[in-house]
């Protein structure tokens, strides 16, 4: 009798199957994801050597997803995987994939997350092609990028009018910008590592590490942004808070603005930027406005911190500049408005003008400079140096 009652248990199961009724969890996702059904692609089909396509077996994961109710956990078992297409979650679907797997896109996206708020991509290494976005998504609201690598393509994370959530996420090998945001996105990053992206500048991109445009917000903590071509973060006409971030060794800019930007930055090493084009840890330009407290602006090869342009405003607090090739704080008014610089409890060390702080003001602009709080100098002297209409005068 029992043996009778186990055949057809067998036969139950069977027919589930072949139904497409979705497995017993993964033991590799069911500790984070428990209480999710998880539909494991190479039970689809899905080739893990990347020899075949496996575009089919996804498509039929989805399917059967889709028939069913719950949450659902679209898988990818450790191994290498080529995708022709796109990999499209639908809301609240988690894609997850193995720490070891691989899956390479040969199409012009990898994951499309347009519309589906609330996904969830965990895991794995996903791999885009020339000329190819890795990660894509527009008009999605509480999306989570979680544990990834995103690599090579045109762009690796390129997001509009989105609301998501990045961490422990990196973004390296792309040929024009690793993260690139518009459209009021509104994007929150911890843990994060944006390496190395941009090296089709000036040809095929902008070259930057993180874009920040159309009056996007972006929110950084814990990260690093390192050997970017361009900037490690570019602002315009957006707004970047920066905490706890180490900026070094990229091409152009730690972080730098264009247009009117917001930008806060916090506890944050600006190290060796600018040595492949001259320039400078930090710019604040075009009527921006920048808070800098607790950060450090170190052998940059230019400037440390460049404030520059009519209406721009910087308050710097507590920060160290120190080994800067040409200036510590560079700060020029070419333009009708007035810049205002507030300098409180800096440190300053010698660099090539042995000037702490560089002013130029003409004719037509005006200058507001505030020195507060206890500042300390080594070896530099003079301590602040205005160029006015051509002439040059000191406050010390």
């Amino acid at each position: 009798m029992k043996k009778i009652w186990r055949n057809i248990c067998f036969l139950v199961l069977g027919v589930l199957v072949l139904a497409g009724y979705p497995q017993a969890a993964h033991a590799a996702v069911s500790e984070a994801y428990g209480d999710y059904t998880v539909y494991d692609v190479t039970e689809y089909g899905a080739d893990p050597t990347g020899a075949q396509a496996c575009d089919s077996a996804i498509n039929s994961a989805l399917r059967a997803a889709r028939r069913n109710g719950g949450k659902k956990l679209l898988y990818f078992p450790a191994g290498s995987y080529t995708v022709k297409g796109t990999v499209s979650p639908a809301s609240r679907m988690v894609v997850a994939a193995d720490p070891q797997t691989v899956v390479t896109g040969t199409g012009s996206k990898l994951i499309s997350l347009t519309g589906a708020s609330g996904a969830v991509v965990d895991g794995g290494t996903w791999r885009g092609s020339a000329g190819a976005t890795v990660v894509s998504g527009n008009s999605g609201s509480d999306i989570r990028l979680l544990n990834m690598n995103v690599e090579s393509g045109l762009n690796g994370i390129k997001l509009r009018a989105t609301t998501a959530y990045l961490e422990n996420v990196t973004v390296s090998k792309c040929t024009s910008i690793g993260i690139s945001l518009s459209g009021k996105c509104q994007i929150t990053a911890s843990s994060c590592q944006i390496l190395n992206n941009g090296s089709g500048y000036p040809k095929q991109g902008l070259g930057h590490g993180v874009g920040v445009y159309e009056k996007s917000v972006f929110t950084i903590s814990g990260s690093q942004l390192n050997g970017n071509r361009e900037c490690g973060i570019s602002v315009k006409n957006g707004t970047a808070v920066v905490t706890d971030c180490k900026l070094y060794n990229n091409g152009r800019h730690g972080l730098g603005t264009a247009l009117v930007c917001n930008v806060t930055m916090t506890n944050c090493d600006i190290y060796k930027n600018g040595l492949k084009d001259k320039h400078d840890g930090a710019i604040l330009v075009g009527g921006s406005k920048g808070t800098f407290t607790n950060c450090k602006f170190r052998a940059n090869a230019a400037t440390g911190l460049l404030v520059n342009d009519g209406n721009t405003r910087a308050v710097i607090k507590n920060c160290i500049f120190k080994d800067n090739k040409a200036h510590n704080i560079y700060s020029e008014n070419l333009k009708s408005g007035k810049v205002s610089l507030e300098i409180n409890g800096c440190s300053f060390y010698k660099c090539k003008t042995s000037d702490s702080v560089r002013i130029h003001v003409n004719k037509k602009s005006a200058y507001s400079l505030k020195i507060k709080g206890k500042n300390k100098y080594y070896k530099v002297k003079p301590k602040y140096t205005f160029w006015v209409k051509n002439k040059l005068t000191y406050k010390n």
